[in-house]
């Protein structure tokens, strides 16, 4: 390539990939995408399995990713009973792996499953939390893993120390 402005080419090496759920060969045949380009870019073509074509990968996944969600958010991560996991193995996926993680990401931060996934003996009230249940239980989580250590869980939650005090003592703790 030449860099504008430049009077000498710079050798580089570049890969490409691109990703479809479109029949590409299917457009090629009725004209709806240029011949030429679709040789040029198909060199080697990957078939993934939808999720819910794929067993127990929908477990591993969703353990993982409660895992690494819950670290990241340092909120502590939600149990999954055994029918909670029947209902994470039956369903049908549509928003592929996308799907499984923004629902173990809601159910992190919200602390139960929802209730078309969970039963309601394994999560309690199974109506949702509000704003105000999830930040005493955040904050409540964050002060444990701090050793009770308000100062170390206010510089966690980025919060000041007195705003800690004043939610402990709100909630006489």
């Amino acid at each position: 390539m030449r860099p504008v402005g430049s009077e000498r080419e710079v050798p580089f090496d570049a890969r490409f990939v691109f990703a479809t759920n479109t029949d590409l060969h299917g457009r090629v045949k009725t004209g709806s995408f240029r011949s030429d380009l679709y040789f040029r870019i198909n060199v080697m073509q990957i078939q993934l399995p939808p999720l819910r074509d794929r067993g127990e990968d929908v477990l591993q996944l969703a353990a993982l990713f409660m895992r690494e969600i819950a670290q990241q958010l340092g909120m502590p991560p939600v149990p999954m009973s055994d029918r909670v996991r029947a209902s994470l193995a039956r369903y049908d996926w549509p928003g592929n792996v996308r799907e499984l993680r923004n629902l173990i990401e809601r159910t992190v931060i919200l602390g139960t499953f929802p209730a078309d996934f969970a039963a309601s003996a394994d999560q309690g009230d199974s109506g949702g939390e509000s704003l105000a249940d999830v930040e005493r239980r955040h904050i409540l989580a964050v002060l444990q893993e701090a050793g009770g250590d308000r100062e170390e869980a206010a510089r966690r939650l980025g919060i000041s120390r007195k705003t800690i005090d004043r939610k402990c003592a709100t909630w006489r703790l």
